[in-house]
């Protein structure tokens, strides 16, 4: 009986398909558990009185677990091949101004405006959920990391701009190229490695692009 060939090739699938079987069993096993956080957060957030003073921590841990929940589900998107995203036509304006919504908390008692920049209604054909979790990270990051001036969101026919004034990517970060497991910003930053971001990038078919300077940043997705 002759033994199977091997080349590089199938050992690059088996290896990506034993990553993606890793990547889902982990992320199902992870929502469960992360689900009953979720339900406790929320009991606690809301049978708390309004005057309580843990109800700031309660509603920053339902938020937290909330926002955990969209990241596995993202994960769990990447975990799959690209052409078997269910893909629709999203619009876009109520798509970024919920993710300014969430944003807000990263905003409390700083001189740090908020803008969309909107020439017209704009859709595109994405997985809305990928999406959602791509504009979400990167506006949060925006919004966490600057200390004043402004986080501008720009939208157009074929691009959606995120700009800020912020202290820029930490020094010895590639703008063009995120090696994995390096922090969305700084270490501590919550919400996903920028390596990940740009995974769902490429997932989506679209390309980003990167300026970075001590005067802010500045992340241009085109579809």
């Amino acid at each position: 009986m002759s033994k199977r060939s091997t080349t590089p090739r199938n050992d690059l699938a088996d290896a990506l398909q034993r990553e993606q079987c890793f990547v889902g069993d982990a992320c199902h096993e992870l929502r469960s558990s992360l689900a009953i956080l979720a339900c406790t957060a929320e009991t606690i957030c809301y049978q708390l009185p309004p005057n309580s003073r843990l109800q700031a921590s309660a509603e920053r841990m339902l938020r937290s677990t909330q926002e955990m929940e969209q990241q596995l589900a993202s994960l769990l998107l990447l975990a799959r091949e690209p052409h078997k995203l269910v893909r629709t036509a999203v619009p876009l304006r109520p798509l970024v101004q919920d993710c300014m919504d969430r944003c807000q908390p990263w905003l409390a008692d700083k001189p740090v405006a908020l803008v969309l920049e909107l020439g017209a209604e704009v859709q595109t054909c994405a997985n809305a959920e990928l999406l959602r979790s791509l504009v979400g990270n990167l506006l949060r990051n925006a919004c966490q990391y600057t200390r004043e001036g402004e986080v501008r969101i720009t939208l157009s026919a074929r691009s959606l701009v995120i700009a800020d004034t912020g202290p820029g990517l930490p020094a010895g970060i590639d703008p063009q190229h995120f090696e994995r497991f390096v922090p969305s910003a700084s270490p501590g930053g919550q919400g996903l490695g920028l390596s990940i971001v740009q995974r769902m990038v490429a997932h989506l078919g679209w390309r980003m692009v990167v300026d970075s300077s001590a005067r802010g940043c500045r992340f241009g997705l085109h579809w």
